[in-house]
């Protein structure tokens, strides 16, 4: 069968969507799939300015690149000529590819349009953000705008047209189905944490963590943060919390538009790590954060909380008390952390101080997390999930 990836990046990049798709890219080529990515040849870093070899091969994948602006995620304006650049030039590879099955994730977003142009092929949306929503709910376009109306029945005629949707946790689901998607073509699959060239590295840490010594914290209480630092994660509530409690250090990894605010304060930050240090930086820390604003459940998943849980760490959720997140600290056997509400910084200092005074909870939720992933959400148990969809009829 020949399958198209279709998102804006692609394996070696560091972006989730990048590596979840090179992970199931490469699984769909090992069971004898001709596998074409379609990706932008700029890399995702900000800042990043090279080209990148627009044709390469990677785990038996053909992975074509096509020209687009960089001018980033700082602002809407550079981010839509990105977005609309590579529309443009991912059109003609992806119908070159002649795709059996078009595998669409949503960056950029309602890339998945380009997915029902290739004549007598099968759409599989793979939901990341669901559109327009968390646009309005973010403030980057009005609710009743002209752009808000014309992705809203983009969406529809997507929902529609396609051969599955795929979303990321039940609260996901429930958004789809209240935008319209039909309810039978919505299948439910969590994010995994990535591989490294199919090698699944991130467990519970049984020796010192080399990230740990490195930045002087071995025998501190550390609250870790690896992901986008983007617009859609409550780091506000945490920000405010840091002077209410003592004795933690904040380690944050990543990139995004709220780097340049934790710049300026007493944390530890660190740029995104590659895939191959992924482990470290998942076991660095004693509690590792999950946060998503107010509003934004179901709307996006932060895929860091597999991670998290694959490396046994504790989870502190900061959000809204719906999706997969909220359902894994809630109280009972498999509760792997504790959630904290939106703009609740007091009561988020006082679950920090209970979360380092209390190593026994640490080490209960620690196992719970690390028992809850290898049931639940492993990448093999995911990956099977999605060639079921791909390859179905």
């Amino acid at each position: 069968m020949r399958v198209a990836l279709l998102n804006q990046y692609y394996y070696p990049d560091i972006a989730a969507t990048a590596q979840l798709s090179s992970d199931l890219g490469a699984e769909l080529a090992s069971r004898g799939h001709t596998v074409t990515a379609v990706a932008s040849a700029r890399p995702y870093h900000e800042g990043s300015t090279g080209w990148r070899s627009p044709w390469s091969t990677s785990q038996g994948v053909r992975i074509v690149r096509v020209p687009a602006t960089a001018h980033g995620r700082s602002t809407r304006g550079g981010r839509a000529l990105d977005y609309a650049t590579f529309l443009a030039a991912a059109t003609a590879p992806l119908l070159l590819a002649r795709p059996e099955v078009v595998v669409a994730l949503s960056t950029p977003p309602l890339v998945a349009a380009l997915g029902l142009l290739p004549p007598r092929s099968r759409l599989v949306y793979w939901v990341m953000d669901v559109y327009p929503d968390v646009a309005v709910r973010l403030g980057a376009i009005a609710a009743d705008g002209a752009a808000a109306r014309a992705l809203r029945a983009l969406s529809h005629t997507l929902y529609r047209r396609a051969h599955r949707v795929i979303a990321l946790d039940d609260a996901m689901a429930v958004r789809l189905r209240e935008a319209g998607c039909p309810a039978g073509k919505i299948v439910v699959i969590d994010n995994w944490p990535p591989s490294v060239d199919g090698i699944d590295t991130v467990s519970p840490r049984v020796q010192p963590s080399p990230l740990r010594a490195a930045l002087g914290l071995s025998d501190r209480f550390v609250v870790g943060y690896s992901g986008n630092l983007g617009l859609g994660h409550d780091l506000g509530t945490v920000v405010d919390a840091m002077p209410l409690v003592d004795g933690v250090d904040w380690l944050f990894i990543g990139d995004g538009p709220r780097r340049a605010a934790l710049a300026a304060l007493p944390v530890h930050l660190l740029p995104p790590l590659p895939r191959a240090s992924l482990a470290d930086g998942a076991t660095a820390p004693d509690v590792s954060l999950v946060t998503l604003g107010a509003g934004l459940a179901g709307l996006v998943a932060p895929s860091k909380l597999y991670t998290a849980l694959a490396a046994g760490v504790p989870i502190l959720y900061v959000g809204p008390d719906e999706g997969r997140s909220a359902e894994l600290c809630r109280p009972g056997r498999d509760q792997v952390g504790l959630r904290v509400a939106n703009d609740d910084a007091a009561g988020l200092a006082s679950t920090v101080r209970q979360l380092r005074d209390d190593v026994g909870l640490r080490q209960r939720l620690g196992l719970a997390a690390r028992r809850v992933f290898e049931a639940r959400f492993t990448r093999r148990a995911a990956l099977a999930k999605h060639l079921s969809v791909i390859e179905s009829r």
